[in-house]
Order: structure tokens, then sequence, then C-alpha cells
């Protein structure tokens, strides 16, 4: 009964600390638990769905053979594959409502016994059963409603010769690919029936081969047959083996794919974890702060409670069922909240992820994580407790506590008085404002992190195309058949100086029988070195930290490279950097690439470097209606780019409003705290002409210093280690190396924006100190 009246005593009185902190720790659940229920159904569903689909261990995309099932009977005749499946395709460029995608496209026939894909409705919030494609309808990946805002009854248009063979199909809906649908991949499947297939198949063989530009292929899914092994391992003795390379447009492994699939979904979920952690452990900071304050304020109360008989052991577990319960309470709001929370980021991510994320929460993680945060909650209400050991009834009652308070030598300036008790104040109860450092060093580093990356990422995702491509560049010209270069220049010219021009070719090749793709460019200073020196000489070539890594090799060492059934032992130069393809690429020069094949074909894109690079979107468009049917033609840019950069911004934003929320907490708990332990020495200070503007800019200086002082750290942290915290990163996706533009500038921002925010926080709140009377000198509490 004792218990009751005392724990139901304390959290009437103390209701808005304890709903603060119940909020607290439901932001904190709520992103941890999307976060990981979005990240762990997206690889499990893709997945199981790639398995489901037939998707192999590595899968081949194949062009110009004369008998695919041959190559797929080689590739199960070397005993390393348990089985090989060959899928009928024609590649094909395409384009969408007269927009024309940069990208070849890939007809597949869709068979019912063999292909059992989902096919999403037209809400994309679910599934349509029992589709039968009529034959001038196509379904196609709703990611690309994100790259050509494509709607149920536009019009794709494939592009089978340089004539006027032309093959138009209407979307009928949307369908689940979860091997290549996502927008973070260019390469696009589009479902079409099988008498529409087999009347294209036999339109494309009756075109002359030099008008020719849509063609047979085949995907070839090889499955591992000991497991052993890796994917990669198998390519290379694949490779070795039989006839693959002399066919393979690309190759990707499984892991690959995934990787591509669910780019956005790590770069958002590994984000949304790093801010869930910095909550968490300012969540720690706060309530374990709120609990040491709160001992020392009742004092007295707690002697009381001693000299009636209670234990310290019972007012410890008061304590613990206060703001346990608390803690508990924001655990189960949060994970409620998180159950749609994760629908409509699910629901949000269909257009980019092309598939539909079950939004389901795994209770596995849920009790989990209920069990460590209950430990992490106790431990941090216990640890703050062990005070209560310490007070005696006789101290508490007369106020003295055994420790001996530390007294500022700080002097007096009378001329600047309301500064001089500020900094009195500050130096004389330091122990009282380290949260308020705390929180603000750990909000800094963090703020300046998502600062540097949205920075480094620029306003319509530079950064990571630059960080992507192989050599920087604004507009891409691949001629597909003769083309007078001058007349593209002079379309560009009409819009923007050209400043430089290169070529850059990709190539299939592999290094040390491992498959990558080869840039080859014509003048390799364009090449991101980042250790090393560029491949100047033909027996030179560049590799990315991904390759040196998973091969264990490094610069100065020889590999040997094939590519177009040709070999030849190359010498590394140095490490650069390059993303494409997950990092699995190799630079080298024209010359090098001579050692291996011809280079006179139209294999070189053309890149233009243009002086201001704002209007590359309106050149675009022309050289596409110029020349439609003559060449491929890109911007510095790809389709998931716009979602990744759109994200990237909108979780900043997010973030800044759940740090001000935070922040908004600690000043209201923190500093309603230190102005209820102050009433006194506020009245004294009124009582000797001390206007409440004066006291309240005398508050807002303390916490303002305090966070100042903590920012300052955070940025020194900031500036110190960001490039590595990201670098590391981004190496999962290719990246090999972060380097920030103004990191600096981002850190003291970040710095000045969490200090602003405390010192605007607690102005407000200390309107409180206008109430205060000078009658309180009277009172006898």
């Amino acid at each position: 009964m004792r218990f009751r009246t005392v724990l139901l005593g304390n959290i009437r009185k103390r209701k808005i600390t304890l709903a603060v902190i119940i909020l607290l720790c439901t932001v904190v659940c709520v992103a941890v638990n999307t976060a990981f229920t979005i990240l762990h159904n997206s690889r499990e569903y893709l997945s199981a769905e790639a398995e489901r689909l037939g998707g192999g261990d590595i899968i081949y995309w194949l062009s110009e053979a004369q008998d695919y099932n041959a190559l797929a009977n080689e590739v199960t005749g070397s005993g390393m594959a348990e089985r090989a499946d060959i899928r009928q395709l024609i590649f094909s460029g395409y384009s969408i409502n007269g927009t024309h995608s940069d990208n070849e496209g890939q007809l597949i026939p869709y068979r019912n016994n063999e292909n059992d894909y989902r096919f999403i409705n037209g809400s994309m919030n679910g599934y349509t059963p029992n589709i039968a494609i009529a034959d001038e309808e196509v379904y196609v990946s709703p990611a690309l409603v994100s790259g050509y805002d494509v709607k149920i009854g536009d019009i794709v248009t494939f592009e089978l010769s340089r004539t006027t063979d032309k093959a138009e199909f209407t979307i009928a809906g949307f369908y689940e690919d979860p091997i290549m649908g996502s927008s973070m991949i260019d390469m696009k499947g589009f479902l079409i029936s099988e008498t529409a297939y087999d009347e294209l198949t036999e339109r494309i063989n009756n075109i002359p081969k030099l008008n020719l530009l849509a063609r047979q292929g085949a995907m070839l899914h090889v499955f591992l047959d000991d497991k052993s092994l890796s994917a990669d391992g198998l390519g290379r003795t694949l490779r070795q083996q039989t006839d693959l390379g002399k066919y393979t447009e690309f190759m990707y492994t499984k892991e690959t794919l995934s990787g591509f699939m669910l780019l956005l979904v790590n770069v958002l979920s590994g984000f949304l974890f790093g801010f869930a952690a910095v909550l968490l452990i300012i969540c720690i900071v706060i309530i374990t702060h709120t609990i040491t304050f709160t001992i020392g304020q009742e004092k007295s109360n707690i002697g009381i409670l001693k000299a009636i008989g209670c234990t310290s052991g019972f007012i410890k577990r008061v304590y613990l069922c206060e703001y346990g319960a608390a803690a508990i309470l924001g655990l189960l709001f949060g994970i409620i909240i998180s159950m749609p929370v994760s629908k409509i980021v699910s629901a949000k991510a269909v257009t980019s992820l092309g598939i539909i994320v079950p939004a389901e929460i795994s209770l596995t993680f849920a009790a989990a994580f209920s069990v460590v945060w209950i430990i992490i909650m106790a431990v941090i209400t216990i640890l703050p407790c062990r005070r209560l050991d310490r007070i005696t009834p006789v101290s508490a009652i007369l106020d003295r506590d055994n420790s001996r308070q530390t007294v500022s030598k700080h002097t007096l300036d009378l001329k600047r008085l309301t500064i001089s008790l500020a900094v009195r104040e500050l130096l004389s109860s330091k122990r009282h404002y380290i949260a308020v450092c705390l929180i603000a060093a750990f909000l800094t580093v963090f703020g300046g992190i998502v600062l540097d990356m949205n920075g480094w990422l620029g306003k319509n995702g530079e950064g990571l195309m630059d960080a992507f491509s192989a050599a920087d560049h604004d507009i891409g010209f691949q001629p597909k058949t003769a083309v007078h270069m001058s007349a593209v220049e002079d379309i560009i010219g009409q819009y923007d100086s050209i400043q430089e021009i290169y070529g850059l070719a990709m190539q299939s090749a592999a290094i040390n029988g491992s498959d990558c793709t080869a840039n080859i460019i014509d003048n390799v200073d364009k090449f991101h070195i980042i250790s090393g020196h560029k491949p100047s000489n033909p027996n030179e070539i560049v590799i990315t930290k991904t390759i040196a890594e998973s091969l264990s090799i490094g610069t100065g060492d020889n590999v040997t490279v094939d590519s177009k059934g040709n070999s030849a032992v190359f010498h590394i130069s140095g490490i650069y950097q390059c993303a494409n393809e997950m990092g699995a690429n190799i630079g080298m020069s024209e010359q090098g690439y001579q050692r291996l094949a011809d280079t006179d074909g139209y294999i070189w894109c053309y890149h233009y470097i243009l002086k201001n690079g704002y209007r590359n979107e309106e050149i675009l468009k022309l050289l596409q209606e110029k020349f439609k049917l003559q060449a491929d033609i890109h911007t510095n840019s790809w389709s998931g780019l716009s979602g990744i950069v759109s994200t990237m911004h909108l979780l900043t934003v997010f973030m800044y409003a759940a740090a001000a929320m935070f922040i908004l907490a600690a000043v209201g708990l923190q500093g309603g705290k230190m102005l209820a332990r102050e009433h006194k020495d506020m009245a004294i200070l009124k009582s000797i002409g001390i206007t409440s503007k004066k006291l309240r800019l005398g508050f807002t200086l303390r916490i303002g210093l305090a966070a100042l002082i903590g920012s300052a750290v955070g940025a020194a942290v900031c500036i110190i280690s960001a490039d590595t915290l990201i670098s590391k990163t981004m190496a999962g996706f290719g990246i090999g190396q972060f380097i920030s533009k103004n990191g600096v500038l981002f850190a003291v921002v970040s710095a000045v924006s969490v200090s602003l925010l405390f010192g605007s926080f607690a102005y407000i709140f200390s309107r409180r100190i206008k109430t205060i009377p000078i009658s309180l000198l009277t009172s006898k509490e």
C-alpha cells in the first residue's frame, strides 16, 4: 500500500516529465522498428521472390549466340553448376510517351506455366491475380513511374530498326520484377504475350542486319552445385572452361543485383539506424540526468521517507517502476506506431524498389529489441539511484548534503551583469549542464554528417553520379551508326560552351577470371585516381577498391585481363573511384584495350563537359529528337537518382525535425528543473533590481553557452571523423572514397544550428521567470 501511494504520488507530480520521456522513447522505437522492418522484409521478400521465379546465383545476359541451349549444356557439363536455365528475350531501345530511354529494354515472353510473376494493381497497394496478357499489351515495372511518370494506358514504342520498323504496346499494368525492377537499375524488363514475342522475333529476322537495332538474346540463370563455392569463383571457372565470355553482354551475381535493387533501402535504413542510435544515446542522457536532478531536488522528501522506515531499495524500486513504466510505454507505443509507418514507407517505396515490401513487423525482432530496451532502461534508471544510499534522514531534513558544493571563484562584472551572472552560475553548477553539452555534441556530429552527405550528393545527385561514373561529364553521346559529330557539337553549342570532349567505352571483361566491366578512356587524365597513378602505358590498368579487396590484389601487382576471347597481362598502376557495377570494374587506356580487342566499332560514347551544365536536360531532349535511332544519349544521371536525392532530402528534414523535438524536450526537462532549483535565487536577484528580462537572457546564455561548448566538441569530432565514417558506409555500394567539399563549413553550420535551437527554446521556457514573485523570499519552503 505504501509503495503504491508513493509511486502514484510521484507519477502525478512528474506527469509532464514522464510524458516527455514516453514521447522520446516512442520516437526512438518507431525509427528502429521501421528501419528494421523495411530492411529485413525487403531482403527476405526479394530473395524469396527471386528464388521462386528461378533467379540463378549468377545471371548472364547473352546475345549473338547461335544456340543458347548448347551454351547452357556447356555450363552444366563443366561439373561446377547444378543447372543452367535459358530464358529467351529481345533487346530493344524504347521510348515512353515520346521520352526516349538511353538504355535498352528487354522484351520477355510471359508464359504463365513457367514464370508466376506477381501483378500489381493500379493503386499499387496489392496484387491482381489471373492475368492474361493480350497481344497488344505490355506489363512494366512500377519503377518506370518514377523515371517516366507512366500510367496505365500509356504507349511504349520499341525500336526494331534504323528505319521505320517499330512495335507499339499499351501499358496494361505493372508487375514485380525482383531481378531488375528497381529504379536503381537502368535495364528494365517488359512482359508481353508469347504470340507478340513470336511475331517480333519473326520481324527481327526479316530486317536487314545493317538496319537492325533490336536483337535476340537470352538470360542464362546458373545455379551453384557446390554451395561452398562463391558465385565469383564459379564465374571465373565458367569463363575459363566455356565460351560464355564470347556472348556475354553483362553478368551479375545474385548478391550484386540484390545490392542494386535495395540500394535505396540500404541507404535509408542505414541513416535511420544511425539516427536512432544517436537519439537513444540522447534519451539515455536525458533520463539519467532527469533522475539525478530529481534526487537532488527531493533530498528532503527522500529523507522523510527514510525516517519513516522506507529503505534505499524501496525508493529505488519506486524510481525503477516510475521511469521504467514510461520507457516501456514508449516502447509499446513505438512498436504499435511503427506498423502503420512501415506500411506508409512500403507504399511510398513501390515506385523506387519495384516491389511491394511486406510491412508486417518481425515479432522475433520486436521481442529481442524489447528485452534489450528493458535492460538498457533498467540500467540507466538504477545507476543514478545509487546516490540514494548516501542520503541520510538527518542531513536531508536539514538540507545538508554530505558532498561539498563547489563555489565559483568567478567575480561578478557589474557592467556586464547578465553575462557575468550566467558564467558564474555555469561555472558553479557545471554538472547540471553536462546533459546539454552531451546532447549538443551528439546532434552536432550527426547533423554535420547528414549535411556532409547532402552537400556531396548535390541538388540533383551530382556527387553520387560522379562516384558511379568512371569520369566526369555532362552529356554522353554514343553513335549506333555513322553520325557527323560536328552536327552534335553544333546543337550542344547553341545551349552551352563545350569545355572538353573525350571518349569512353564500356566492355565486358574479366580480371584474373572474375567478371567485371572495363572502362576504356582515350584520355586517362579523366580517371578519378585515389592512389597510385593513371594507366598511361598500354600495359597498365587501374582498379577499384572493391576489386582490390575481393581479389586481394593491389597497386604493383600483375593481373590477367580477358575480353572478347583474348587475354593479356597488365600491371596495376593505381586505385581509382568508380562505383558502377557496385565497384566491379577496371580502367585502362584505349591503347591498353587494343591489346585485347578492336576499338573501331560503335563502342565509344563521346562525353562532353560543358561550361555551365544547367541546360543539360534541354540539350538531351533536342539530341534525342534529332538522333533518335542513331545514338544512345544520356546525361550524367540515371533513372533511380531522383529517388535517392528526394529521399535523402526528406530524410534530412525528418532528422532535423526530430532533433529539434529532442532539443525542445531536453531544454524543457533540464531547464524546468534548473528553474525550480533556482526559484529563491531568482527572487533574490529580482529584489535587488535585476529585471525579469535580464534574468531570462542570463538563463538563455547559460543553456546556449553549454550547448555551444558541446557543439564545438561535436563539430571538431565531425571534422576529424565524418569523411572516414561516411567512406565506410559508402564502401558497401562500391564507392571507394568519400571526400567532403565543405566538411568544415557543414560542421560549423550544424554546431551553430544546434546551439541556436537550444538558446531559442531556453528563452521560450524562461518565461516562467516572469511569474516568480519576490514574496517567495518570505515563504517557509
